[in-house]
């Protein structure tokens, strides 16, 4: 009893510190404003390393459209060449076409690429079509290194002209002018080549050949006759 006595202000003691544990709360959680530096040192820290391409992915560039220079050829098989020529002529001009040349047996033509199905449709009602065929060349990168061969000389030539402006004798002058006429002439010929490209991809080349019938004389329908005549003769033996 004594000793229950002693120990009775240690269980009280222990009871109130166990219930001032249980009283403490922790503080509340706040929130950081967008205008915080926190949040925009975080947000520069992002744009950093978007920039430096390690988060972010990199978009992918626009689709470029292709240059394509189309060639088609064609062997007609036609009672005579020289109205088969005008036939075919006529048939392209009416598509926006042109011929480049001709000889007495072959032409070549541009037809507009968009309508090159449309002409190939309608050469059958000019001759027997005996073989035809139709390829593309893809020019899309030779046309795009001359463009920017082209812009960089253009880019060069600008700066002698100042250059030219600031020249201090007739020496400077000299040198100066003679660069820049090698940049007229380089920029001259990119251009011709740029424009070549362009004309070859908007029309599309027709190559056609044209082979005459073979007109048979009195001997060759003798002939002819007489071989259908012993053929059906064979046949009509073999019936029997």
């Amino acid at each position: 009893m004594t000793c229950n006595a002693k120990l009775l202000p240690l269980f009280l003691l222990l009871g109130l510190l166990a219930s001032c544990a249980g009283t403490k709360t922790t503080a509340p959680y706040q929130t950081v404003p967008a205008s915080s530096p926190v949040v925009a040192e975080a947000g520069q820290a992002q744009l950093k390393e978007n920039s430096t391409g390690t988060a972010a992915p990199v978009p992918a560039s626009p689709t470029v459209a292709r240059r394509l220079v189309y060639n088609a050829t064609v062997q007609l098989r036609v009672p005579r060449t020289d109205s088969a020529q005008a036939q075919v002529q006529r048939l392209v001009a009416r598509e926006q076409g042109y011929l480049v040349q001709t000889s007495e047996e072959r032409m070549q033509l541009r037809v507009p690429a968009e309508r090159l199905t449309l002409v190939l449709a309608a050469l059958p009602r000019v001759g027997k079509v005996e073989s035809q065929t139709l390829s593309g060349q893809d020019v899309t990168d030779e046309y795009t290194d001359y463009q920017i061969r082209l812009e960089n000389a253009q880019k060069a030539r600008q700066r002698y002209l100042e250059l030219l402006a600031r020249a201090a004798n007739v020496t400077e002058a000299v040198a100066v002018e003679k660069e820049l006429q090698r940049l007229n002439t380089e920029t001259d010929k990119l251009t011709g080549h740029l424009q070549r490209l362009q004309h070859l991809t908007n029309y599309a080349t027709l190559s056609v050949t044209l082979r005459p019938k073979v007109q048979l004389g009195p001997l060759g329908y003798v002939s002819v006759g007489l071989y259908k005549a012993v053929r059906w003769l064979f046949v009509w033996g073999k019936a029997n």
